[in-house]
Formats: structure tokens, sequence, C-alpha cells
């Protein structure tokens, strides 16, 4: 029975919150629920309807109050705060920064979403849709349908492309890329899908000099008239097409600010520019070495101009990580027709940091402590965008309390790593990725004092390379790492502490590991749209084998 009345009173409070809702309504006017879109077709199944209705419903406009199990409690606490006297406070605040307006059905424009549907089934390849529209009101709430019918979608019986023995060039570039056209008989039409293979034609065409091309120099017709509800679609260039974007165009000169800053003055002298190769480098203080260069830009003078190698230069050029701001643009050349005068407007990071780092710590054995660290940077370290960093650093870790008491833990160290931007080896490697292959040195020294039981001194050397074939994929490879470990100062309390445990003298035992390592990394993480990420790495690492088998190191059971 008490249940029975807490159902009751459910309903009632439901019902009360409904008129709510509507009696703050104009007069006259109606609360807007929602459009419905209803597939009418005997063609296609009741599934394919389904999906279809599902496609169109999301353009329709406006769209009506949020609403969480039915009830839109936003629409609620808008009209419960009421029209607020200021421009601030709490019913200013509920009002306008939680509440939410209601949406009126004065305000649905059904003949314009009918537009909206027709125009969409037809860009799908439904020629012959029809559509109507509806309405539907109860309690001052009134819903918009939609009823489509669509009739037989068109299907694409043949791609015409220019022929390869046309006359100009331009027709000749298309036809040679049609191989990979996004166009294939059989399929439906889809404006989305002639939209992409136009994008898919430029791309194509960019990398083939064609540098002031465009989508919109491209038209494909639709010839409707072949019968059977199929279309034949023809690939053409526009005739008003402007002659320069039917020119292919070759680099002339490179030029290169390294130094750059919005105040320069652009014009140069043959006193304050460097010839290098085909490059003039404007960089009176010679902040950088010409060779740089020949790594980051893949252009030469002749080259005909390709969009990939445009993109490859940026992007090596920023992976550098010297310099803070990139700016590129290609100008007709004055002195030669159909080239192009490449500039490159760099502006480096200040060349030297220093940063300081103080930490806490803490951990479950309740050891507490501290650690300064220091590091000193050089982005430019010998005028090649070499990476020099240096380190020092110091801790300390205590238990004030404890069994532990008095058994205190120190470290100091320091380390020294250089980075080169390239491969330093005695074979050339071919590279050709977006990011800059990496050579890498290192050498650290740590030594750690154990109070009243013994220290150690580490030693730690590294030589290898760092390379990504692309955003996602990254591969490390030491040709050689090298730890060595020794121990001083061993106590004789800790000699009578393995006494009773034998395994700690593997603890002060000289270690000397040495060989090469492999790893391999691979992650999605950085696609924001995926609502699952995958991330892996993985290593094969030969330093301990190699050491063993060196020391003829044979294991024990």
């Amino acid at each position: 029975m008490r249940n029975k009345h807490i159902y009751y009173i459910l309903i009632a409070l439901l019902f009360a919150y409904g008129c709510s809702n509507t009696k703050y309504l104009p007069e006259g006017d109606m609360l807007y629920v929602g459009g419905e879109v209803k597939v009418e077709d005997t063609i296609k199944t009741k599934k394919q309807r389904k999906a279809l209705a599902k496609e169109m419903e999301p353009l329709l406009r406006p769209k009506p109050n949020s609403a969480f199990l039915g009830l839109r409690f936003k629409l609620y606490i808008y009209n419960l705060a009421g029209e607020p006297k200021k421009d601030k406070g709490i019913k200013y605040w509920l009002r306008n920064k939680v509440g939410e307006p209601p949406v009126l059905f004065s305000q649905v424009d059904m003949d314009y979403n009918a537009d909206i549907l027709q125009n969409y089934t037809e860009n799908k390849g439904y020629f012959k849709t029809r559509t109507a529209t509806d309405s539907t009101s109860k309690n001052r709430r009134a819903k918009a349908i939609y009823t489509v019918r669509p009739g037989k979608q068109f299907t694409i019986r043949e791609v015409k492309f220019p022929r390869d023995s046309t006359s100009t060039s331009l027709d000749s570039a298309i036809a040679s890329v049609k191989r990979r056209t996004l166009l294939k008989s059989g399929e439906p039409y889809d404006l989305a899908v002639i939209k992409a293979e136009r994008e898919r034609i430029d791309q194509r065409l960019k990398n083939r000099g064609y540098y002031y091309f465009n989508p919109d120099n491209l038209i494909i017709q639709v010839d409707s008239t072949v019968g059977k509800s199929q279309v034949d679609l023809i690939v053409k260039v526009k005739e008003d097409t402007p002659d320069r974007a039917r020119n292919v165009y070759k680099i002339n000169d490179i030029i290169i600010y390294p130094n750059y800053s919005i105040n320069d003055t652009l014009k140069y002298t043959a006193e304050t520019a460097q010839r290098y190769k085909d490059f003039t480098i404007i960089d009176p203080a010679n902040t950088f070495r010409p060779i740089i260069y020949d790594r980051t830009l893949f252009f030469n003078k002749g080259d005909i101009y390709n969009r990939r190698a445009h993109n490859l230069s940026l992007n090596r050029l920023v992976n550098l990580g010297t310099f803070k701001f990139v700016k590129n643009e290609f100008r007709p050349s004055d002195s030669l027709a159909n080239t192009l005068d490449a500039y490159y407007y760099l502006t480096p990071l200040p060349r030297k940091s220093i940063r300081f780092e103080v930490l806490g710590k803490t951990n479950s054995a309740n050891y507490n402590g501290s650690e300064v660290n220091v590091n000193w940077s050089n982005r430019n370290a010998f005028r090649a965008a070499e990476l020099l960093n240096l380190s020092v650093f110091g801790g300390f870790e205590v238990q004030v309390a404890g069994q532990n008491q008095g058994f205190n833990v120190y470290r100091v160290g320091t380390e020294a790593s250089i980075i080169w931007p390239r491969f330093i080896s005695p074979i050339k490697i071919a590279d050709s990725s977006a990011f800059v292959p990496r050579t890498r040195a290192l050498v650290s020294y740590e030594y750690q004092n154990r109070a009243r039981l013994y220290s150690l001194n580490s030693f730690r050397g590294s030589f290898g390379y760092l390379w990504k074939d692309n955003i996602r994929t990254e591969h490390q490879l030491l040709l050689t790492d090298i730890n060595y470990v020794s121990s001083a100062n061993v106590t004789d309390l800790y000699r009578e502490q393995i006494n009773t445990s034998p395994s700690l003298e593997r603890v002060i035992e000289k270690q000397l590991i040495f060989g090469p390592t492999y790893s391999y990394t691979y992650t999605n993480t950085m696609n924001k749209r995926r609502k699952h990420t995958f991330y892996y790495k993985g290593a094969i690492d030969a330093a301990g084998t190699i050491a063993g088998l060196a020391t003829g190191a044979d294991a024990k059971g």
C-alpha cells in the first residue's frame, strides 16, 4: 500500500514538473519537443529505412531543449530562476549559465528543414526524392514530422577522365592519376565522395608541379540520362581555369632567413647573403652552419614543385627543436617564367636555458627526503642544431623514526648528453620521414652513500639512434649501452648482515653490463577522435647476454 502511494506521488510530481515547463510559454505558442523523420519506400528494407532516417534527423533545426530520461531539467531551472533584475547574482547565473531558454514551435521552419532533407538525399543519389511535412501537438507540446520518399538510389555506370592523348599537359596529368580514383562503377552516387575525389586529384597534381591548381578548377559533370537509375561522371577542367593553374612550376631561388624577426627587413645584398649550394642564406651573425639545410629542405634549384617535399621541409624544420617559429612562402620568380622563389623565415628559440628543480620525496618505508636538479641546455651547441644537455643533481632520504633510523641515503651525480639531428654513421642512411632522425651520446656518474652500510659508484655511457617513421611509431637503437657499478666503504655491520643473508652480497658486487638494445613504440593516443586508444612498447636487450658471454658467467642453481 505504501509503495502504491509513492507511485502516485511520483506521477503527481512529474505532472507538476511538466506543467511548470509549459505554463511560462508565450500565449498561443507551444514547446518544441523535436522532429522525426519517416522514410517511406517499397524498395528498401526496414533496416535500411531506419538507417537513412537516423542519418537525416541530426540535420533538423532547431534542436529541442536537452532532456535526460525525458525530463528537461535545464529548461526547468531557466523557468524557476525567473527574470533577474541584474546581470549578476545567483538568479542570473542559474538562468543564463545553468538554465536553457525554451525552444518554441514558432521557431521551427518546417519548409526549410524539408529542403535540407531533400538536398541531403539528392546528394546521396536519390534524385527523385519527395518530402512532406506534418506536426502533432498535445498539452502545449509540438512535434514536427517529416516524411521522405527517396525512390531508387542512382549508381555510377562509368567514370570518364580526360584521355592521355589530349592536347594539354594538365589533362594528361589528370588522366594519369585515375588509377586510384574514389569513384567506382557500381557504387552509389555520393556528392561527398565526388568532392573528396576533387581533393585527391588536386593533391596528386600538387605533387607534379601544379602549384596554383585547386579543387575548384575541376568540374565533375553528372549525366543522368543514361537510364536504369545510373549516371556517368565526366571529370573536366573548367574552361575559366587561369593559365597559371594550368602550368607546371619549378623551384628557382631558395632564400633562407635563419635569424628572422618580424621587424627585420627582407632586402639583402651580396655582402649579407651567403651562397651554399642552391641556397641563399641571410645570416650575418652566422648563427647556423649551412649543413643543417641539406638535411631539412627537400627542394633544390630546378626541381619541379612538390607538395610532399614542401610539407616535409616544414615538418623537419619544426622538428629540429631549435626554431620557435617557421614560416614559408612561394612567390613567382621575376627572372624566369613558370618558376617559384621559395622563402623560409625561421625564428630561433633562445640558444641557452637553465632549469632548477626541487623535489620532495616520501615512500612506504617511512623515508622522507628531497632532491635538487640543475639542468643547462644549449640548443645550438656547434651551430648545427645540436642539443647539449648538462645536469647535476643531489638528494637525500632519511628516516626520522623506525627500525632504519640513521641509515640515511645520500645521492649526487651528473649527466652530459648531446643529440645530433642526423644519423652519424660511416654508412649513409637515407631518410625521408617528416621527423628528423637523431644520434644521441650520453655519459653519467652517480655516487650513492647508504650511511653505516656502503657506498656505490655508478658509471653509464651509451651511443645510439632515435628515429620515427611517422607520428605513431618510434624506434630507439643503442649500439652500445655500458653500465659499470662498484662498491666502496663497506662497513663491518653490512658484512655481518651478509653472513645472515648471503643474497645481500649481490648489492656490492662489481657489475659490468654492456651491449646493444632496441625498443619499438607504437601509439595512437594523439588521435582525440578515437574512443579507445592503444599504446605498445617492446624492447630487445642483449646487454646482459653479451656481458655474460664475455666474462664466462654461469648460472648456478
